[in-house]
């Protein structure tokens, strides 16, 4: 689903790019006028400003109608939203992407931490240690040394379930 969404921005959203580009300069210069004049080495310019007294306005010959002109500016408005909501589903997938990568690092890192953790009560018990659980009103419970072995098994094969 997110390449499909990926593949659909670039194949219509970057054409989509160009054409508004286009309109933009299509219509932006559809009102402007249009001034040509010769510099001292003879090299003729034109510019939408004139530079001094002696340029000449230029007719431009095939301007489009004011009919044209808005549906050039309909159809860039309706390009400029598809392209926003293209963008938008582009934003969107970065984000869940983020949100993925974030929550596999939380994942991640719990599951070190129950390792290394899983580890050291491991080296503990398996030393002769004496080993308790603490009850919630915060009494002692001492572990038998059958009750330490099954402890060290279970960590064991949750730590082969968990941890490489």
């Amino acid at each position: 689903m997110q390449k499909s969404k990926i593949s659909y921005f670039i194949v219509v959203g970057l054409p989509l790019f160009f054409i508004v580009a286009t309109s933009i300069l299509t219509a932006s210069g559809v009102n402007a006028e249009v001034y040509k004049w010769t510099d001292e080495n003879g090299k003729i310019h034109y510019s939408d400003k004139p530079l001094d007294t002696k340029s000449q306005k230029v007719q431009i010959k095939n301007q489009p109608s004011k009919e044209q002109v808005l549906e050039a500016k309909r159809r860039q408005r309706s390009i400029i939203t598809h392209q926003r909501k293209v963008q938008e589903i582009a934003n969107d997938e970065a984000k869940d992407k983020k949100r993925m990568a974030d929550k596999l690092d939380a994942e991640e890192k719990k599951r070190l931490a129950f390792c290394a953790n899983a580890t050291s009560q491991i080296r503990l018990m398996g030393r002769g240690h004496v080993t308790y659980t603490k009850s919630e009103d915060g009494s002692r419970t001492y572990l038998s040394d059958k009750d330490k072995n099954e402890s060290i098994a279970k960590l064991k094969e949750e730590m082969k379930k968990r941890c490489n």
